[in-house]
C-alpha cells in the first residue's frame, strides 16, 4: 500500500518528511502505524443502520514521532483527536465532523463522526478516549452514516500533526479497515455493509385488554378497547404519536363516529412504552353538541408497547348522523433509530384498529 502526503511518498507505514530542523526535534511531525479499526461486537463487525443515528466506535492507532523519527508519548489525547479526519477510504472524500452525537432533530447526510456515542451505539458505550504509554496509542471515534439505500463504506483517516509548519503538514494516510477480534488489529480488510432496515407486519406485536360495561364516565354503558403495540424482538426507544389534522378533533383522535344513541372513538394516549400498573389517562374531551362532551379515564400502560383506545358507548338521543375515520401514522424506533412507521384505521366490519407497518 502506498501513503501519499503533500511532501512525499513512501510504502508501507514508513514516512518521508521534506524537513530536519533539529529545533524541531520535540516537535509533532509524524505519525507512523496508523491503523483504522472498526471495533467489533462479541467478535463480529457490528451492525450499521443508514439511519444516521446508528453509530459504530471506530479508533484510529498511531504512533507519533519527532522530526528524528522518535516516538512521542506525551501529546495528549484531545491534541490526536484533533489532528485525525475521517474520510472515505476509497475517494479520500473527508466525512463529516459533528460537535455532538446525531439525534432524532439533528441528523446530518452521509457520514458523520464525533467523540461521543448517542444511546443508538451498536455495541458497548466505550469511554476509553485513548491509551497512554509508550509507542501506539488509539484515539476513539463514533460513526453514524445517513443515506437512503444499503451500501458499503471502508473508513480511512487524515491526520495532520500539530507542528505544521514542518514535515507531514496536509498528508493523507489511507489505511486497512478492519474488525477487532480481541484487540486484534491485523484482520483482513472489510467494508462495513450499511443497511437500510425495512419493517415487516411481522416486526410489530399487537396485543389488546378489553373492558365491557365500563360505567366511568357520563355514559353506563360503554366498552373499551386497550391495543399495545411493540416491536416482536427489539425494544422501543422513542415514540413519535400523530395530532389529528380533522378540524375541530381533539389532538390523536383519529377515528369518530356518531349515529343514533351510538358514539365511536379512537385516540392515542401517550408516548410512553413502558409497563407501569399504576399508570392513568384521561382521554381529550371530545363535545359532541353543545351541551354534551365526553371523556374517560383508564390504565393505558399495564403491558408495554404504545397504547391506543377504541371506545364507544350508547348514551342520549343524537339521531344525527356524522363520521370520520382519517386513520393515523405513528413511529416506534428501535434500539438502533430505525423508525418503524405505523399505520392505525378503524377496522369497524370486524369491529377493531386494524395496525400495519408503512415503508
Amino acid at each position: 500500500m502506498i501513503l501519499k502526503n503533500e511532501n512525499g511518498i513512501t510504502d508501507g507505514n514508513s514516512v518521508v518528511t521534506a524537513h530536519t530542523d533539529d529545533k524541531a526535534s520535540a516537535q509533532w511531525v509524524n505519525v507512523t502505524d496508523v491503523c483504522v479499526n472498526v471495533v467489533s461486537v462479541s467478535g463480529q463487525a457490528p451492525l450499521l443502520y443508514a439511519n444516521g443515528l446508528n453509530m459504530i466506535a471506530v479508533r484510529v492507532y498511531m504512533t507519533s514521532q519527532d522530526i528524528n523519527e522518535k516516538t512521542i508519548d506525551d501529546i495528549d489525547v484531545n491534541e490526536l483527536v484533533g489532528a485525525v479526519t475521517l474520510i472515505d477510504y476509497d475517494t479520500g472524500v473527508p466525512f463529516t465532523k459533528i460537535d455532538h452525537p446525531p439525534s432524532l432533530n439533528h441528523i446530518t447526510p452521509g457520514g458523520t463522526y464525533c467523540t461521543v456515542a448517542n444511546k443508538y451505539l451498536s455495541g458497548s458505550n466505550f469511554i476509553n478516549p485513548g491509551i497512554s504509554g509508550y509507542g501506539k496509542r488509539y484515539i476513539t471515534l463514533y460513526f453514524a452514516y445517513n443515506g437512503t439505500s444499503s451500501t458499503s463504506v471502508r473508513i480511512g483517516c487524515k491526520i495532520k500533526p500539530t507542528y505544521p509548519d514542518k514535515g507531514a503538514d496536509g498528508r493523507y494516510v489511507y489505511n486497512e479497515v478492519v474488525n477487532s477480534i480481541n484487540g486484534d488489529t491485523h484482520c483482513p480488510t472489510t467494508p462495513i455493509k450499511v443497511t437500510v432496515k425495512k419493517f415487516k407486519d411481522s416486526d410489530v406485536t399487537e396485543s389488546h385488554l378489553y373492558s365491557a360495561n365500563v360505567s366511568t364516565g357520563k355514559s353506563p354503558n360503554r366498552d373499551i378497547f386497550r391495543y399495545y403495540i411493540k416491536f416482536s424482538d427489539g425494544v422501543i426507544t422513542h415514540v413519535d404519536l400523530p395530532t389529528s389534522s380533522q378540524p375541530g378533533a381533539p389532538t390523536g383522535y383519529f377515528h369518530y363516529k356518531q349515529t343514533g344513541n351510538y358514539k365511536d372513538f379512537c385516540c392515542f394516549t401517550d408516548d410512553k412504552f413502558d409497563v407501569d400498573p399504576s399508570a392513568k389517562w384521561t382521554t381529550p374531551t371530545f363535545k359532541i353538541d353543545n351541551s354534551w362532551s365526553d371523556s374517560v379515564t383508564f390504565y393505558n400502560h399495564e403491558e408495554d408497547g404504545v397504547c391506543i383506545f377504541l371506545y364507544r358507548f350508547w348514551y342520549g338521543a343524537l339521531w344525527s348522523y356524522q363520521e370520520w375515520n382519517l386513520g393515523a401514522i405513528f413511529t416506534l424506533y428501535d434500539e438502533y433509530g430505525n423508525a418503524c412507521k405505523i399505520s392505525a384505521i378503524r377496522d369497524e366490519p370486524n369491529d377493531k384498529i386494524k395496525f400495519s407497518v408503512v415503508n
